[in-house]
């Protein structure tokens, strides 16, 4: 007689429930926000609403003024080292304001700005 070989088929619910275990997947990492998107929201309008805040900093005063005073900005080589230089001076005078520590990067920033 002559054999027949028989082959067992791969089950049907196999395929079907990693199908489900990917779409849940993707559902929870893309559809699933937890609310994040209105807190980002309400944070870009408190953000947003301090824009016209002036800050009570030499600094940052030197900074404003001096980019108010020349409204346009060319290829000139010392317009933009003194623009980088007052903006890192600024930076570092509200970190320290606030209690950041940044020397280190701001000491880095002037170098590039030469």
């Amino acid at each position: 007689m002559a054999e027949i070989r028989i082959e067992e088929k791969t089950p049907v619910w196999l395929w079907i429930s990693l199908a489900i275990v990917f779409l849940a997947t993707v559902w929870f990492l893309f559809f699933l926000d937890d609310g994040k998107k209105t807190t980002e929201t309400t944070k870009t309008a408190e953000n947003n609403s301090l824009i016209d805040v002036h800050e009570n900093n030499s600094m940052v005063a030197a900074y404003v003024a001096f980019i108010n005073a020349n409204n346009t900005m060319s290829l000139d080589h010392a317009y933009s080292s003194n623009a980088l230089t007052m903006l890192t001076d600024a930076a570092g005078a509200m970190a320290t304001e606030v209690g950041y520590a940044i020397k280190v990067d701001v000491a880095k920033a002037k170098q590039y700005a030469v």
